[in-house]
């Protein structure tokens, strides 16, 4: 069984929100701007993040992912 890479979880979670309708546009596409936005064009796509920036970008979404459930639950 393989382990999971960095960026699989990434992407991963980048889909579960998809999936839970949090995301406008789940698309890899849409990841690849997303990655580019939140590094300020450092990096254009997942694959090509270093570990750290990786884990702050996994992060990020699971924040945001918590917001939009804490919001959803208060309405």
């Amino acid at each position: 069984k393989a382990t999971a890479t960095l960026t699989d979880k990434l992407i991963a979670q980048w889909r579960a929100m998809g999936d839970e309708g949090i995301l406008r546009d789940a698309s890899d596409a849409a990841l690849r701007s997303y990655v580019d936005r939140q590094t300020a064009g450092t990096f254009k796509a997942p694959q090509f993040c270093d570990n750290y920036t990786t884990i702050k970008l996994i992060e990020s979404l699971k924040q945001w992912q918590k917001r939009v459930s804490k919001s959803a639950a208060n309405k």
